[in-house]
C-alpha cells in the first residue's frame, strides 16, 4: 500500500528490476482502490503473508509457517462494480492480446490464461522473430526475418524486422516491456537503416555517384518492425508512457 517501496529503487542495479515497467506500486495501489476485495499472498522464507483488502482499506492480515521452498506471490481482486458503472466484466480479446505480446518480449516465460470456459498456455521460445511472423503470416513477404541484438553497459536493444509487398509499414515498439507508439528509439533506428543501406547500396555499386540517396520513406514501405527497447529510468513525455523521449535511446 506504500508507494516507492519496490526493489527498484535499489541503485546498485543488481535486483533485477532496473527495467521493469512498473514496481513504483502504483499499479497495485490503484487497482486496490478500485477493487471490491482485494487479497495478496506472498510466500518466501519460510513464512506465508495474506493480506486482505476491501474498497481500498485493509480488513485482515497473516502469516503463518511453511516450507522454505515455496516462494510466489499471488494476487487476486474484483473490480468495483460500484465504481465501473458500465460492468466488470474484463474484454478476452484485449487481455489475451497483451498477454502473448509479453511471451514474445520475454521468451520462454509461460503464461497460463484461464477466462470463464476458456484455458490456454501461451508462450514464445524465439521471442520478437515470432511476433514478425505472426503479424506477416497472411502478407506476402519479401525477405526473411532480420534479427539482432546488443547490450552495452545497461541499455539493451532487440530489433527483428521484415519487408512484405504491402504499401504501408506497421512497427510495434517497446520500452521496457511497455507499448510506444514513437520516440527516440524509434527515430535512432530510422536514421541508423537508411544510412546503413545507403552505404552498403553504395559499397557494392548499386547506387552510382550520380545517384541520389535512397529516402526514409522509401525504405518504410512494406517494413514490418518489432523494437524492444530496455534502459534502466526512461523518460517518457505524457503520463501513459505512449512516447519515448531519453536520448540514450
Amino acid at each position: 500500500t506504500k508507494l516507492h517501496t519496490g526493489a527498484k529503487f535499489d541503485s546498485s542495479g543488481k535486483t533485477g528490476y532496473n527495467t521493469s515497467g512498473g514496481m513504483n506500486g502504483v499499479g497495485a495501489k490503484a487497482t486496490n482502490a478500485l477493487s471490491k476485495v482485494f487479497t495478496v499472498t506472498s510466500i518466501r522464507g519460510g513464512k506465508k503473508a495474506v493480506a486482505k483488502f476491501e474498497q481500498g482499506e485493509l480488513k485482515s492480515y497473516n502469516e503463518t509457517a511453511c516450507k522454505e521452498t515455496e516462494t510466489g506471490t499471488t494476487v487476486t481482486f474484483i473490480p468495483d462494480s460500484e465504481i465501473f458503472k458500465e460492468g466488470i466484466e474484463l474484454d478476452y480479446i484485449a487481455l489475451r492480446k497483451q498477454i502473448q505480446e509479453l511471451a514474445y518480449l520475454s521468451p520462454g516465460m509461460v503464461f497460463n490464461l484461464i477466462f470463464k470456459d476458456k484455458k490456454e498456455t501461451i508462450t514464445s521460445q524465439n521471442g520478437i522473430k515470432d511476433y514478425i511472423n505472426d503479424l506477416n503470416k497472411e502478407k506476402n513477404t519479401l525477405t526473411s526475418v532480420f534479427y539482432t541484438e546488443s547490450l552495452e553497459e545497461r541499455v539493451g536493444v532487440k530489433v527483428a524486422m521484415q519487408y512484405n509487398d504491402n504499401y504501408t509499414d506497421i512497427y510495434k515498439l517497446y520500452t521496457n516491456s511497455i507499448p510506444n507508439s514513437a520516440g527516440t528509439h524509434l527515430t535512432g533506428f530510422r536514421t541508423a537503416l537508411t544510412s546503413t543501406i545507403n552505404s552498403y547500396a553504395r559499397n557494392k555499386g548499386l547506387l552510382k555517384e550520380k545517384d541520389g540517396n535512397i529516402t526514409g520513406d522509401e525504405l518504410k514501405e512494406g517494413l514490418v518492425l518489432v523494437l524492444s527497447f530496455i534502459m534502466p529510468d526512461p523518460v517518457f513525455s505524457g503520463q501513459t508512457k505512449d512516447v519515448l523521449s531519453s536520448s540514450e535511446a
